[in-house]
């Protein structure tokens, strides 16, 4: 602290000041010339030896060369705090530079993204077209947090799924099936730019069924053109689109539970879709429509 800093000062000037006294009177002892000295001039000294005394109980030493010493410490801690703010004022500096960059970097990162928002968008509002959501707009807004590895701002998803409505977070605007949707777009889109060589999809297409099932289904299938999608469904409609099916099941005894993955042959999983469609009970309609599920004319 600057006050601490002036205290140490001061008490190094006293004490080399009170030391240079005291050797100019150990001078006139040893010249002999005690008797030169005039009464004011005495009272002076004595009054110097007397603080030099008082200096020397203070600091806990005994002679004038430990105070010498003691002196010669100060200084030096003086030094250090000095040296302690002349680097504080350089790293200061040095953060303030940094700080500036950073914001540059964060606003040319900020543009960039922009730039690329409106070309996801687009992307995004094709994808969204093909699996029945031929009015749905969505976009990207964005908030500003505290500068970081992210950036000075993230974005959010705004969705509308009508003509007349507001653009509202995805959250708060979109049913399960809608978001379930602008997800497997979104992914659709971003497995295109990233090359992405796998995904994996956990019930991506809850809330939907019938003749958007079919077409989520379509989509999955196309993607799975240039990279491994691996789906997890309860739709039969998007089960019949995958070139291999795996039935999964749970099964347990007392103790713990088990979960069952079996390769289904093209018989066992006509028989499967088939159970998707209708239930436990096998009916023969559900098998025609299975077996045109997994054979479209």
């Amino acid at each position: 602290k600057s006050s601490d800093d002036a205290v140490l000062k001061q008490q190094s000037d006293h004490l080399q000041e009170v030391i240079a006294q005291i050797r100019i009177i150990e001078r006139t002892i040893n010249q002999g010339l005690t008797s030169s000295i005039s009464e004011s001039e005495y009272q002076v000294l004595k009054d110097e030896k007397s603080n030099l005394d008082a200096l020397i109980r203070k600091h806990r030493v005994s002679t004038i060369e430990a105070l010498e010493e003691k002196v010669i410490a100060i200084g030096e801690k003086i030094r250090l705090i000095e040296t302690r703010e002349s680097e504080l004022e350089r790293l200061s500096g040095i953060r303030l530079k940094l700080s500036k960059e950073l914001q540059n970097l964060g606003n040319d990162l900020h543009e960039k993204r922009l730039k690329g928002a409106s070309i996801i968008e687009e992307m995004l509002s094709l994808q969204l077209n093909r699996i029945d959501l031929p009015n749905a707009r969505l976009a990207l807004g964005w908030k500003s947090v505290s500068l970081s590895s992210f950036g000075m701002y993230l974005p959010d998803f705004l969705f509308s799924a009508n003509p007349g409505t507001n653009l509202l977070p995805l959250s708060k605007s979109a049913s399960g099936g809608e978001q379930s949707r602008v997800k497997l777009a979104l992914k659709a889109v971003l497995g295109q730019k990233k090359h992405l060589s796998t995904q994996i999809f956990d019930e991506i297409d809850s809330g939907i069924s019938g003749s958007t099932a079919e077409k989520v289904g379509e989509l999955m299938k196309e993607m799975s053109v240039n990279q491994q999608i691996i789906t997890i469904t309860h739709l039969p409609q998007v089960a019949a689109k995958g070139d291999v099916h795996l039935l999964v099941s749970k099964s347990h005894d007392n103790e713990s539970t088990y979960s069952n993955v079996v390769p289904l042959t093209q018989k066992n999983r006509k028989s499967e879709i088939a159970r998707m469609l209708s239930g436990e009970i096998i009916t023969d309609a559900a098998l025609k429509q299975a077996k045109s599920l997994l054979d479209p004319q």
